[in-house]
C-alpha cells in the first residue's frame, strides 16, 4: 500500500475529528514532509481535506469520489493483491471482465465505473447506468471449484450485496429471483453472472460477477415505464 493510500485510510479512520500531521506520521511511522505531500497528493486529487496549523487534518464527509485509492482502503489485507481499474465511463464493466478472462491472464481483477453507456442485466435487457448515479461494477475470478459450487455464487453475490447496503442505511433490503435487490418495493440494483468456459475441457476459465446499484438517479432520467420499477 503507498503512502499515499496509508494516509487516506487513517483519515477515512478518523473522519468525524481532525488529526494532526504528528499524530499521522507517528502512526504510520513517516516524516512531517511525507505526509504533508501525501496530503497535497490526496487534495489533488479532488479529496476535500481541512487543514489547520493549530488542529490537523480531516477528511470531509462530503467527499464522493471513486479513486483507486478510496478503493483499496476499504479492502482487507486479503484483497490487497487484486488488480482494480477504475474508469468514469465505459460501455459496460462485464463487458471488460469478459474479454479480460479470455486474454489468458490469471489475476483476479476488479472493474468499477461511474457509468455504462451499454449496462446490461440478463437476457440481454439494457440496465440503465447514467454518470454519478451509481456504482457499476464487476469482478473476474478463476474458480476452480465445481459447476456444482460456482452455480452458487449469484446467490452469494446477493446476500453479500444485501448485508452491506443494510450496513449503511439500517433498513432491511429484498433479494427477488436471486439476482436483483429491492428497497421500497423497487429494484435498486442487479446482478449478472457471466463466464468464459472451455468447451472442449468442459470447464470455466473466468467467472464475472457484474452488478450495478443505482445511488442517487434523478428520476427526470428513468423511463417512464421504468419508473414503477427503478428506485
Amino acid at each position: 500500500m503507498s503512502t499515499k493510500q496509508d494516509v487516506l485510510r487513517l483519515l477515512y479512520s478518523t473522519v468525524d475529528k481532525p488529526l494532526s500531521g504528528q499524530d499521522i506520521a507517528e502512526q504510520l511511522n513517516l516524516s512531517r514532509t511525507a505526509v504533508w505531500k501525501a496530503i497535497q497528493q490526496l487534495k489533488k486529487d479532488g479529496y476535500e481535506i481541512t487543514s489547520s496549523t493549530k488542529v490537523g487534518y480531516q477528511l470531509s464527509r462530503q467527499t464522493d469520489l471513486l479513486t483507486l485509492e478510496g478503493i483499496r482502503t476499504h479492502l482487507g489485507e486479503e484483497l490487497q493483491d487484486w488488480d482494480i481499474q477504475v474508469f468514469e465511463t465505459t460501455t459496460s464493466t462485464n463487458d471488460l471482465a469478459k474479454t479480460y478472462g479470455a486474454s489468458g491472464s490469471r489475476v483476479p481483477t476488479f472493474f468499477i465505473a461511474e457509468e455504462q453507456t451499454a449496462g446490461r442485466g440478463r437476457l440481454g435487457r439494457t440496465f440503465l447506468s447514467p454518470p454519478k448515479s451509481g456504482l457499476y461494477m464487476s469482478i473476474c475470478i478463476f474458480p476452480e471449484g465445481d459447476l456444482d459450487s460456482i452455480s452458487l455464487i449469484t446467490c452469494a453475490t446477493a446476500v453479500a450485496a444485501t448485508r452491506a447496503v443494510e450496513s449503511f442505511i439500517h433498513e432491511k433490503i429484498g433479494i427477488k429471483w436471486v439476482n436483483d435487490l429491492y428497497y421500497h418495493d423497487k429494484k435498486i440494483a442487479g446482478i449478472l453472472t457471466e463466464a468464459v468456459t472451455n468447451i472442449e475441457a468442459q470447464k470455466v476459465d473466468a467467472l464475472i460477477v457484474g452488478m450495478g446499484i443505482n445511488l442517487h438517479i434523478d428520476d427526470a432520467i428513468i423511463p417512464e415505464d421504468l419508473k414503477p420499477i427503478i428506485g
